[in-house]
């Protein structure tokens, strides 16, 4: 498997060797408060070449409710993107149609919900939600954040460990949560009662606003939750990137409509190797890796460049291969091109990259 050595500017670089791109949303188009600068033109500009524009984001949220968030910062279907898929979407077409099946239960009907509730996923489903876990078949992960009620209660130990990111439309607020503590009693509890898990956004983490001091920070997302209950050897069923149902339901969507694409020519393009270029790797087509922003820009970039040596790890650790390294969606003003030392030439994982041919 061979790659340029070199780290192209932005997307628009390597545009001519794509028919079809699917962007991520958080760290590639969106930093978690607004979309990056000069996003929108680049997004439009691929259009203007015929290219076909997706938006694919492991967000639990509905697709209808996902387009309208991001049409108030300024990204529109049919004029930036084609059209935008989310896990959430995904996973309630697996919820319409029955498709949840655990282990030791075929047939669940009853959820109770750790974190954040998610009434619109399971609207008109054969699933109901209850109140205490000891009446629940599964439990649905939820947004790992908490209310201000629950914040009243947190111990003062964990007061530094979460932060403000959100007030709805009703004035609730809501607050994201930097570490798992604040959840592993109830998710012992779950293991106890040996529930199996249901998870529409294996995402560990994301960039999302600060409100207290107008900034973004890291905080957790589902699949945090869902990793520790499989590593307390939980069962857990997921739905979204890296999973091929996500891709998949793409791929119909293309066909039903008659457009046909060479996988070689659909480029994926994420900040995270666990989740986008490992979900690009397993169904065959092109994986690009923005090292610019987003996650692996927060773990790999060191003094403005690249550390190589740490990109190498992550994507050993991970079996994941980039076809393509980009600093950005929108690039930078100055190129920034290195030797590429990284995995798609480092010894040691020649046998990981030729999982991908």
């Amino acid at each position: 498997m061979k790659v340029k050595n070199r780290i192209f500017n932005n997307i628009l670089d390597i545009k001519d060797k794509f028919d079809m791109f699917i962007f991520d949303m958080y760290g590639v188009l969106w930093n978690g408060k607004e979309i990056y600068q000069n996003v929108p033109e680049t997004l439009q500009a691929l259009k203007r070449e015929g290219k076909i524009v997706y938006i694919l984001s492991n967000a639990t949220q509905l697709a209808f409710e996902f387009k309208k968030s991001y049409a108030k910062h300024g990204l529109t279907k049919g004029v930036h993107y084609d059209n935008a898929i989310t896990s959430g979407e995904v996973a309630r077409d697996f919820l319409l149609n029955k498709g949840l099946k655990f282990q030791n239960n075929t047939k669940p009907r009853k959820f109770y919900t750790v974190g954040i509730k998610n009434k619109s996923l399971f609207e008109n489903t054969i699933y109901n939600e209850v109140d205490k876990p000891e009446e629940a078949d599964f439990f649905y992960v939820g947004v790992p954040q908490l209310t201000e009620e629950q914040i009243k209660f947190l111990p003062s130990e964990l007061k530094d460990k979460v932060f403000l990111s959100k007030i709805k439309d009703n004035g609730e607020k809501q607050y994201s949560i930097t570490q798992l503590d604040i959840f592993k009693e109830e998710l012992l509890k779950m293991k106890e009662l040996k529930l199996p898990a249901f998870n529409a956004n294996p995402d560990i983490g994301a960039l999302k606003n600060d409100i207290s001091n107008n900034s973004t920070r890291y905080g957790l997302a589902q699949g945090a939750i869902a990793e520790y209950y499989k590593n307390i050897g939980g069962e857990v069923l997921e739905i979204g990137k890296p999973y091929r149902q996500v891709y998949n339901y793409i791929f119909n969507q293309l066909q039903s409509r008659g457009i046909k694409i060479n996988k070689n020519r659909i480029a994926m393009v994420g900040d995270t190797v666990r989740t986008d270029i490992c979900g690009a790797n397993q169904v065959g087509i092109q994986a690009v890796l923005t090292v610019g922003t987003g996650i692996s820009a927060e773990k790999v970039v060191k003094n403005g460049k690249v550390d190589f040596a740490s990109l190498d790890k992550i994507c050993f650790n991970e079996n994941g291969y980039a076809n393509y390294l980009i600093q950005s969606v929108m690039g930078k003003q100055i190129d920034i091109y290195q030797p590429l030392k990284s995995c798609i030439q480092n010894k040691y994982l020649s046998e990981v990259c030729k999982r991908w041919k």
